[in-house]
C-alpha cells in the first residue's frame, strides 16, 4: 500500500473548504429563473399551474434560487422557510392579501410572481392569483322565460369583470352580443336569437374564468300551472270548476297586451284583482280574497311524469326551487304575494308559508323590462325538513292540502314595514313551476 506523504495531505485538507466554497460560489452566481408554477397540497397529486387561490401553497421550479431573501406576489410580500427551499425549488403560501387581476393597474406588478436573491432577481408573468372572497357568480335571473330580444337581468357579484355570455341553444351555445354591464352587481343582456327551446344555465366568462347561473333558464319542463285551467292541478270549487277568488284567467294575447302594455307577454296570465283596484291596508294575516288554489302534491307528481327522469322523488329539496313570473305596471312598494303550500297555515314561520316581499320602505321593486321570474327555493321556507321530493309530496298529501298563491296588503313578514294603501292595483301571475337551482360544474 503506497502512504501519501504528509504534507500532501495537509495540502489537501487545507484546498478541500476553498473547492466547497467555489461549488456554492458558482450555485450563487447561478442565473435566477422561475421555469414553471406547480401546486403542492398535501395529499393531492402536483400538477403545473397557471393561476392559484390566497393562502394556497405553490411550488416554484427553475435555478437560482440560492441566497433566496424575498417572495412577492403582484407585489405581496410572502413568508417563507428555508428548510423547504432548494437552488432549484420554493415552497411557501400565497398570502391572504394577494390583489386580484382587477384590483391592480400597474401592469409591472400585475399576474407576478417576484423572487430576489442576494445574486439577483427574476419575475414570473402571467401568473393569476384569485381570492374565493371575491370571485364572480351570478345569483339569480331577472326573467328565466325570455323571448329572444328581451331585455333581462344577471344579478351576482364581481360581474363587472364579465367579458362575454353565453344562453343555452338547441345546437350548443349562443352568444350574446348585445349586454350592458351596470355596475360588479349586475348585467342587463338581451337574449339573442335562437333560444329558448332547450333549458339550461347562462354560461359567462369572467376574468379568464367560467361560471354559471342555475340550470333554470327556460325550464318550461316544470311548469305545472300554464293556463291555470287545468283538471288535474286546481281546486275545484263548490259553485264552478276551479277555486279563485277576485281572480281572472286570461289567454287571448290581445287581451293580455291591453292589460300589460308589454309586447312580449306569456300564453296564460292570471290577474289580480280580476279587475284593478284600490286596496287598503289590513292588519289582519287571514286571506279571503285575491287568490286562486291548486294542490301542489298533484303538480309535483306531473312534474316527475313529465320531466324524463330529470326530477324525480329521490330529488333533494335542497337542490329545488319553486319559480312563477310576474309583471305589475306600477313598482310593488306595499304588501306581500302569499305563497302557500297549505293554505290552512298562517303567519312567517309556518314550514309551508314564503310570503314573498322583494320591495323595501325606500326602495319599491320594479319591473324594468317587463316580466320578472320569483324563485322561491325549498330552503326558503322557515323550518321546513329538507328530505327528498317524494318525502315531501307525502306530507302535503295528508289532510285538506289545498296550496294558494294571493295578494294581502299586510305586514305579513312582521319585519316592520309600513303597508301603504294601493290605488289601482293588479298583479299578473304565470307559469307555476318547479326547477332545479343547480349549477354546472
Amino acid at each position: 500500500m503506497k502512504i501519501i506523504d504528509k504534507k500532501l495531505f495537509f495540502l489537501l485538507l487545507m484546498l478541500f473548504p476553498l473547492f466547497f466554497a467555489s461549488c456554492e460560489k458558482d450555485n450563487e452566481n447561478e442565473s435566477v429563473i422561475i421555469n414553471s408554477v406547480w401546486s403542492n397540497t398535501n395529499g393531492v397529486e402536483s400538477t403545473q399551474i397557471n393561476s392559484c387561490f390566497t393562502t394556497q401553497w405553490i411550488r416554484l421550479e427553475g435555478s437560482g434560487f440560492d441566497g433566496l431573501k424575498e417572495i412577492y406576489c403582484n407585489n405581496v410580500k410572502a413568508t417563507f422557510s428555508p428548510i423547504l427551499n432548494t437552488s432549484k425549488y420554493i415552497t411557501f403560501q400565497v398570502p391572504s392579501g394577494v390583489p386580484i387581476e382587477r384590483e391592480i393597474t400597474d401592469e409591472a406588478i400585475k399576474n407576478t410572481i417576484r423572487i430576489v436573491t442576494t445574486h439577483g432577481e427574476y419575475t414570473y408573468r402571467d401568473f393569476k392569483f384569485k381570492d374565493k372572497n371575491k370571485m364572480p357568480g351570478i345569483n339569480s335571473v331577472s326573467y328565466t322565460l325570455p323571448k329572444p330580444g328581451e331585455k333581462i337581468y344577471l344579478d351576482g357579484l364581481y360581474l363587472d369583470a364579465t367579458t362575454e355570455i353565453y344562453f343555452p341553444g338547441p345546437s350548443g351555445e349562443v352568444a350574446a352580443t348585445d349586454y350592458t354591464i351596470v355596475n360588479d352587481k349586475r348585467i342587463e343582456v338581451t337574449v339573442p336569437a335562437g333560444v329558448g327551446s332547450v333549458s339550461g344555465a347562462i354560461r359567462i366568462v369572467a376574468d379568464g374564468d367560467i361560471y354559471y347561473s342555475p340550470s333554470y333558464m327556460f325550464y318550461t319542463q316544470g311548469i305545472f300551472l300554464k293556463t291555470f285551467l287545468e283538471t288535474d292541478v286546481m281546486v275545484p270549487s263548490s259553485t264552478g270548476v276551479y277555486t279563485y277568488a277576485n281572480a281572472k284567467v286570461y289567454s287571448d294575447p290581445v287581451q293580455i297586451a291591453a292589460l300589460t302594455g308589454l309586447t312580449n307577454n306569456p300564453d296564460n296570465i292570471i290577474a289580480i284583482p280580476e279587475v284593478a283596484k284600490n286596496i287598503a291596508t289590513t292588519t289582519s294575516t287571514s286571506i279571503s280574497s285575491n287568490f286562486f288554489k291548486f294542490y301542489a302534491y298533484k303538480g309535483i307528481n306531473k312534474i316527475i311524469a313529465n320531466s324524463n327522469g330529470a326530477i324525480t322523488t329521490a330529488s333533494k329539496l335542497e337542490n329545488l326551487a319553486i319559480q312563477f313570473d310576474l309583471y305589475m305596471k306600477t313598482p310593488w312598494n306595499s304588501g306581500v304575494i302569499a305563497f302557500k303550500m297549505n293554505k290552512n297555515n298562517s303567519g312567517k314561520n309556518a314550514q309551508y308559508i314564503y310570503n314573498v316581499a322583494p320591495w323595501t320602505t325606500t326602495t319599491p321593486y320594479t319591473f324594468t323590462n317587463g316580466w320578472r321570474t320569483i324563485t322561491i327555493k325549498f330552503s326558503d321556507f322557515p323550518s321546513l325538513a329538507l328530505g327528498t321530493l317524494g318525502s315531501y309530496i307525502t306530507t302535503t298529501t295528508t289532510g285538506n292540502f289545498e296550496a294558494m298563491i294571493a295578494f294581502a296588503n299586510v305586514d305579513m313578514n312582521a319585519d316592520g314595514h309600513t303597508p301603504q294603501a294601493l290605488t289601482n292595483f293588479q298583479m299578473y301571475v304565470a307559469n307555476v313551476r318547479i326547477v332545479p337551482t343547480t349549477t354546472p360544474n
